[in-house]
């Protein structure tokens, strides 16, 4: 991607090789865009900047992402096809507010984890310990939706053993407060 700035500015505080490279980079590549290898003029062009992106082993397909915004409302993961943005989502579109940690600083720090899975079609977006699958369309195969049944059924199984647990010791408790027979006294009615 070419940075958003004035070559100059790209170049700043870059030592006298590094900032050579970029010159030669920017000579060559005016747009950000996919370009085949030995070509100068781009297969197709992205009409914004994109810092973070994925692109997929075809070339066709690139998800661009942002691991840190500051509003639920941000847009963090967007889909292009050939260029074409296809569907983007906001931080709120994904994940659940209570889930998105919050730094210091007033942002709001979502990713773990982000990868294509090429022999699916598909790209794997985890956020917290929860991945959610996308196919290259942006389509999501399993929306953020209901939340996970597992947490729930674990925190079902320990409150029923809870209770369980307490209606025997309360039991126990009031078999031990009735009170014994002395020995050698016979139950009533025999």
């Amino acid at each position: 991607m070419v940075a958003p700035v004035t070559a100059r500015e790209d170049e700043f505080g870059l030592h006298a090789a590094a900032a050579a490279r970029v010159r030669a980079l920017r000579e060559k590549y005016a747009v950000s865009g996919l370009y085949a290898e030995g070509h100068d003029d781009p297969a197709w062009t992205l009409g914004r900047f994109e810092q973070f992106v994925l692109v997929s082993d075809d070339g066709t397909h690139v998800v661009a992402y942002d691991p840190v915004v500051e509003s639920p409302s941000d847009s963090v993961l967007r889909f292009y096809a050939e260029g074409r943005l296809v569907k983007s989502f906001a931080l709120e579109d994904l994940v659940w507010h209570r889930r998105v940690r919050r730094s210091t600083s007033g942002h709001y720090l979502w990713l773990n984890d982000i990868r294509f899975d090429e022999p699916k079609g598909s790209v794997v977006v985890v956020s917290g310990s929860r991945p959610i699958s996308f196919d290259l369309s942006g389509a999501a195969r399993d929306p953020k939706g209901k939340p996970p049944i597992v947490p729930i059924l674990g925190g079902l199984v320990i409150f029923g053993g809870c209770c369980a647990v307490g209606i025997r010791w309360r039991r126990r408790r009031a078999a031990r407060a009735r009170p014994q027979p002395a020995p050698g006294d016979q139950p009533p009615g025999s």
